[in-house]
């Protein structure tokens, strides 16, 4: 059971992770279930081969991430998500919602509305 107070840079830290691994662990948790390049990851992140190398290596060691071969091109190296990092990523994605959730909640009925409505111009496809 997920505690509501628990607190989303807490479990980061608990499972010593960096912002690299958990953005690289949600992406392919969000992403389809085909295992997914480290380049793909890269570009996709924004950063370096070599730093999501780093992160995708040390995601693997904890066993957040399995590493395969691509059946094309063996100088491509896949990864997939294991079980303990589906649950590590849900319970990211949790937590950080359950924050954002309380911060609106503490919000009072007009900040909500400027709120909504500064979302609305920026994400219009969200559609309140």
């Amino acid at each position: 059971m997920l505690d509501p107070e628990a607190d989303h840079f807490q479990a980061i830290e608990e499972h010593d992770l960096t912002v690299s691994q958990v953005r690289a662990l949600i992406l392919i948790a969000c992403s389809d279930p085909e295992p997914m390049p480290g380049g793909q990851l890269a570009e996709r992140l924004g950063i370096s081969p070599a730093a999501v190398s780093r992160a995708l290596d040390g995601l693997t060691r904890a066993g957040f991430l399995v590493r395969s071969e691509s059946a094309e091109d063996r100088r491509v190296r896949p990864f997939a998500i294991t079980a303990a990092g589906r649950e590590l990523a849900d319970e990211l994605s949790a937590l950080r919602r359950n924050q954002l959730e309380r911060f609106v909640d503490g919000l009072d009925p007009a900040q909500r509305e400027a709120l909504g409505s500064a979302l609305d111009a920026i994400v219009p496809e969200l559609g309140r």
